[in-house]
């Protein structure tokens, strides 16, 4: 319950970012300017190559909040966001070509990529420095982890703390289908459904 409680309060720190009505693939950082306003700059066209949607949604498994894995990662379900499996993979291959090993991001910048009809995304959720060891390699475990609890090509985010639930990890990474006026950080961390 005092997770649920941690979680909660988390996600009411969330920036509001709304997608475009119109867009073009690729990824985006989303900054704020002087009034508050949403600036989407495109920092990348399109890299991976889509693949064939020939993904299958797999058995999620069955564990509850409190029975999740001890390793620091936490994992949340869109069980109604089947995704195209082509785009998921083009989508987060680009969104992970952002976050290279060497790189260190300041300031509280969120990256979404999207690919036909999925967006991909890194939220800040708490406006300070960010993701300065996300890389590749913790991306791909985090959302191994929201396909091993919510089946493969299910849209879903995932957490990483490293060390008391009451502390998460600022960045929230996930995917899930595109829509007009989608709110990706604030629709995704409300969801808070462990399994599908």
């Amino acid at each position: 319950m005092r997770f649920l409680c941690m979680i909660a309060g988390v996600a009411t720190l969330v920036g509001a970012i709304t997608l475009p009505q119109e867009y073009v693939e690729g990824t985006y950082t989303v900054t704020y300017d002087d009034a508050g306003n949403e600036v989407h700059t495109r920092i990348a066209g399109p890299i991976a190559p889509r693949g064939q949607d020939g993904g299958t949604v797999a058995d999620a498994a069955t564990r509850g909040v409190a029975e999740q894995s001890t390793n620091g990662y936490y994992a949340f379900c869109f069980c109604s966001h089947k995704l195209n499996a082509g785009d998921t993979d083009a989508a987060v291959a680009d969104l992970k070509s952002q976050f290279p090993q060497d790189k260190h991001y300041d300031g509280s910048p969120n990256y979404y990529s999207i690919r036909g009809s999925v967006v991909a995304y890194a939220c800040n959720v708490k406006g300070k420095i960010f993701v300065q060891n996300a890389t590749p390699l913790l991306i791909t475990q985090m959302l191994d982890k929201v396909s091993n609890q919510c089946g493969r090509y299910v849209g879903g985010w995932g957490m990483f703390t490293e060390g008391p639930l009451q502390d998460p990890w600022p960045a929230h990474f996930g995917y899930m289908n595109y829509k007009e006026g989608l709110n990706f950080c604030r629709e995704g961390t409300n969801i808070l459904q462990s399994h599908c």
